[in-house]
């Protein structure tokens, strides 16, 4: 799986023009691409991860209603309380995902795209203006599971 993962994302990169940035896989991956992205595609130096977990967090307390129905937990069978998942999520190393790349990409007003083998490039709040921030997501190519690593052009 590995394999085909890495030669599907390789030939998509090539074919769009883009090049992937290793970011360490260390929790905080999803957060230092879109860091490295900001700084790359929006000349914004001021940041680190742990800002920008903090900025996802608070966007999504901020905006309950848009984040509550996702907030569904599969083992319990109940609704998470969103202010226990963004507490966790803003000071441990806990992996964001999609609901943190939608309160990002809503933050900073522009269009995240996640490249992924086997689908559609998948883009959150693709009508905004400013520049579109590029990540890929890897399911089965790193050794402590999921991983997102920027792009550049």
């Amino acid at each position: 799986m590995k394999t085909l993962e890495q030669e599907a994302i390789g030939q998509l990169c090539e074919l769009k023009g883009l090049e992937p940035f290793d970011i360490k896989p260390d929790g905080h991956c999803l957060y230092a691409s879109i860091l490295d992205q900001l700084k790359i595609r929006h000349d914004q130096t001021d940041l680190d991860v742990y800002r920008l977990r903090s900025i996802a967090c608070e966007y999504m307390r901020n905006n309950r209603e848009d984040f509550v129905p996702y907030m569904f937990d599969e083992e319990s069978l109940q609704l998470k309380d969103i202010d226990e998942y963004t507490k966790e999520m803003e000071t441990t190393a806990k992996w964001g995902g999609e609901l943190e790349i939608l309160a990002l990409a809503k933050s900073f007003e522009c269009p995240i795209s996640v490249l992924m083998s086997g689908r559609p490039i998948h883009i959150v709040n693709e009508n905004s203006a400013k520049p579109e921030l590029k990540l890929v997501y890897y399911k089965h190519s790193y050794a402590l599971g999921e991983h997102y690593n920027s792009l550049h052009d």
